[in-house]
């Protein structure tokens, strides 16, 4: 009988559970898309180049991006929820961009802390009209949003995004940013209607 060091066996049952989990989510969200996502055009009028590159608080000068194999993903406004409404901030920072490049804007979503947010189905309502005018740039495939909802917020992002779908043209998609929390063990974005969540890691 082959003797496996205890320490190993442990991480083969850590790496065969992490397999396992990716396995059923992806079978769950191949299932939710393919059988109750709202219909939509099968393919946006402007296809995403397969490398995207991502521009956020700082002046970025990208001109030197070939457009035909790179599109650029950039904070296009700051959306804060404060009290019973919203108040949005337009990007400052200077962005260059070669002719015909793909853009994905992003539209980052902050709460006011001094002034914590209703949560409302209005305020869902507010955000969605704003967030839906990024679809009106040029060259847009993809509107994007960014938003770290708690717990507790996530019924309040669940309305917004719905909300969001409908209001956008049917060939541009919906992608959102993802905790990589939600992509292990709180995955309750999986029967959203987006065309895809995007796993944000970091490295300090």
């Amino acid at each position: 009988m082959l003797s496996v060091p205890p320490r190993r066996f442990l991480i083969l049952v850590v790496l065969l559970a992490t397999l396992l989990s990716a396995l059923v989510f992806r079978l769950h969200t191949s299932k939710f898309f393919g059988d109750q996502r709202p219909a939509k055009a099968s393919a946006t009028t402007i296809q995403s180049p397969s490398l995207i590159l991502w521009a956020w608080k700082r002046p970025e000068d990208l001109t030197f991006v070939d457009p035909e194999k790179t599109g650029v993903a950039y904070l296009a406004k700051t959306v804060f929820l404060r009290g019973p409404s919203i108040v949005t901030k337009p990007r400052l920072q200077p962005l260059s961009l070669a002719a015909g490049t793909t853009v994905i804007p992003v539209a980052r979503i902050e709460t006011d802390k001094e002034n914590p947010p209703a949560l409302s189905v209005d305020q869902a309502k507010e955000a969605a009209s704003e967030l839906s005018k990024l679809a009106l740039l040029p060259n847009v495939s993809t509107v994007q949003i960014d938003f770290d909802a708690t717990s507790s917020q996530h019924q309040f992002y669940r309305a917004l995004l719905i909300e969001l779908r409908h209001r956008l043209p049917a060939n541009t998609k919906l992608s959102i940013t993802a905790l990589a929390s939600w992509c292990q063990g709180d995955n309750w974005f999986a029967d959203l209607p987006i065309d895809e969540a995007v796993p944000m890691l970091f490295r300090m």
